[in-house]
C-alpha cells in the first residue's frame, strides 16, 4: 500500500489529506464517547440509588444539596424537577422533559462528526477514484497507446481512493449506530429513574399543602 501511494504522485494528497483528517477525528470521537458513555452509565446507576435513598429516608435537604456537584444525568434532572415542584405536577413533568432533552444532547455530543464522516468519506474516495481514472486516460493520451504499464499508476490511484474512503466510512457508520443505541438506552434509563422519583420531587408541594 505504501509503495502504491508513493507511485501515485502528488495529486493523491487532494483526497488522502481530508481522509486522514477524517480518520483522526473518527478515532478521537469514538474513544471520547466510549469512555464518556461508560462513565455516565456507571454514575447514573450509583447516583440514582443514592438520590432515591436520600429522598425516601428523611435526608432530603442533604441529598438536594449534593445534586449540583454530581455529574450523573439523573442529578441534573432531579434538580430541575425539584426547582419546579412549587408550581405543580404538570410543571414538574414539563421541566423534567426539558432536562431530559438537554441530557440527550449531552449524550449525543460529537456523534454528528461520525455521521458526517460516514456520509462524506465515500464521496471523497469517489473523487479520488475519478482523479485516478482521469490520470490513466491522460497517460494514454500522452503516450498514444494503452496497456498495463501506462495505466497502472492511474488505476492504483483509483483503487487506493476507493479503499481509503470505504475503510474510513464503514467504521464511522458502525460506531455512530452503536453509540446512537447506547444514547437511546441511557436516555430511557434516566427517564425511568426520573419518573420513579417524581413523587419525591413533589414533597415540597405536599408539605406546603399540609402547612
Amino acid at each position: 500500500m505504501i509503495d502504491l501511494i508513493r507511485n501515485t504522485g502528488p495529486i493523491v494528497l487532494v483526497y488522502l489529506g481530508p481522509l486522514a483528517l477524517y480518520s483522526i477525528l473518527s478515532v478521537a470521537v469514538v474513544l471520547e464517547r466510549a469512555l464518556m458513555l461508560r462513565k455516565l452509565n456507571r454514575l447514573e446507576e450509583s447516583e440514582y440509588a443514592r438520590i432515591r435513598e436520600g429522598l425516601m429516608n428523611g435526608k432530603r435537604g442533604e441529598t438536594i444539596g449534593s445534586l449540583p456537584a454530581s455529574e450523573a444525568p439523573i442529578a441534573a434532572v432531579v434538580r430541575t424537577g425539584i426547582d419546579h415542584s412549587r408550581f405543580g405536577a404538570e410543571q414538574v413533568k414539563e421541566a423534567i422533559g426539558s432536562a431530559l432533552a438537554l441530557q440527550t444532547a449531552r449524550f449525543s455530543r460529537y456523534l454528528g462528526v461520525l455521521a458526517t464522516v460516514g456520509a462524506t468519506a465515500p464521496f471523497i474516495g469517489l473523487f479520488g477514484t475519478v482523479l485516478g481514472i482521469l490520470r490513466a486516460f491522460h497517460e494514454i493520451g500522452v503516450k498514444g497507446f494503452g496497456g498495463p504499464s501506462v495505466v497502472a499508476n492511474g488505476i492504483a490511484e483509483a483503487l487506493i481512493a476507493t479503499a481509503f474512503g470505504l475503510g474510513i466510512a464503514i467504521p464511522a457508520v458502525i460506531a455512530y449506530n452503536v453509540f446512537t443505541g447506547q444514547v437511546k438506552n441511557l436516555n430511557l434509563t434516566v427517564g425511568a429513574h426520573a419518573s420513579e422519583l417524581v413523587p419525591f420531587m413533589m414533597e415540597r408541594e405536599r408539605a406546603d399543602a399540609r402547612a
